[in-house]
């Protein structure tokens, strides 16, 4: 079998958390909250140990 050229790398794609704050959460009802945090957390743990590029947006306002 041969392995493809076109695999996912740190250097061709990176992980996008965006809005991840635990009162966002409450609006997800496809899926219990725990559950949705114990995916956020697997996924942004192996996006460290592989070295992804990882980029974590919020929103703030008024700066509190």
């Amino acid at each position: 079998m041969k392995i493809s050229s076109n695999l996912l790398t740190p250097g061709n794609h990176s992980l996008l958390l965006a809005d991840y704050e635990g009162q966002m959460s409450f609006a997800t009802q496809s899926i219990p909250i725990s559950e949705l945090r114990n995916n956020v957390a697997i996924v942004a743990g192996a996006s460290k140990i592989f070295n992804i590029p990882t980029i974590i947006t919020t929103v703030v306002i008024n700066g509190k």
